[in-house]
């Protein structure tokens, strides 16, 4: 009965492990990524509307003629008085165009036109300064989406990035460290969309009496059926949010990032 259980247990986390090696690969690269900051020495410090598309067009090196999608997200985001900013650049019609040059234009196309077309910037409020890109492997058929909850601490947000690979989602958890974005935990939400074997997931972050940063709850959820036409790489499904845990993460400080609670991997009480 216990080689059973170990049996089955190592197949239901396998996409964990491997899920938690591209997390950790991502992170490791946006650590030791040169990111540019903008050094604003004047005594006034210009807003991010003034700063961001000048900075972000110099870092890109977009031309005048790209058409180009840039949105600003603002928020309190490392416990100081000033107000931050996430700054998201999605870069579709130049994806189209890279593609049209490819060997296989329409084998680009198919896979929805992959790779490092949408990016993040982050603005300090304190000091008028940003930093980026950091790039965002994803489809840049569907922009990036930027919310913010109070995970690390009530005094500030981190910011939630999610992003589309074809018909599945995910999502980033960023804290703002040294007024840079960094990585402390990713998951996928929903995958398969449209298919019989689409599978989907909803996140609760818990707050606990043994540390400060909450816990990240990894809860089961359903994809509704839907009447209407969609475009399973673009639209969203809608959700049926169960309250059934699937795993459940904490912080560790030592690693600087979320750990799975060993706890959800044993054998559930009769």
């Amino acid at each position: 009965m216990k080689n059973n259980y170990l049996r089955i247990m190592r197949i239901k986390t396998q996409p964990f492990f491997f899920l938690i090696g591209i997390i950790s690969l991502i992170s490791s690269c946006a650590e030791t990524e040169d990111i540019d900051s903008t050094q604003n020495t004047s005594e006034k410090k210009e807003p991010v509307e003034s700063v961001a598309k000048r900075f972000i067009e110099s870092k890109l090196e977009i031309s005048a003629a790209e058409k180009y999608k840039l949105d600003i997200y603002k928020s309190q985001l490392d416990g100081d008085n000033d107000e931050d900013a996430v700054v998201t650049v999605n870069r579709y019609n130049y994806a189209v165009e890279k593609a049209s040059q490819s060997k296989n234009p329409g084998k680009v196309a198919e896979i929805g036109y992959m790779g490092p077309y949408n990016s993040i910037f982050y603005y300090d409020g304190a000091t008028g300064t940003m930093t980026g890109p950091m790039e965002i492997p994803s489809t840049p058929i569907s922009p990036l989406k930027i919310s913010f909850e109070k995970v690390m601490s009530e005094a500030y947000s981190d910011v939630i990035v999610s992003f589309r690979i074809r018909n599945s989602c995910f999502k980033h958890i960023y804290t703002i460290q040294n007024k840079k974005p960094k990585l402390v935990f990713g998951w996928k939400i929903f995958d398969g969309f449209g298919s019989p074997d689409a599978k989907a997931l909803h996140l609760v972050f818990e707050t606990t009496a043994v540390s400060l940063p909450k816990d990240i709850r990894v809860m089961k959820a359903n994809i509704l059926s839907s009447s209407e036409k969609q475009d399973y790489n673009v639209d969203e499904p809608v959700l049926e949010k169960l309250n059934e845990e699937e795993f459940r993460f904490f912080y560790n400080p030592k690693e600087g990032k979320y750990a799975i609670k060993a706890s959800t991997l044993k054998p559930k009480a009769d």
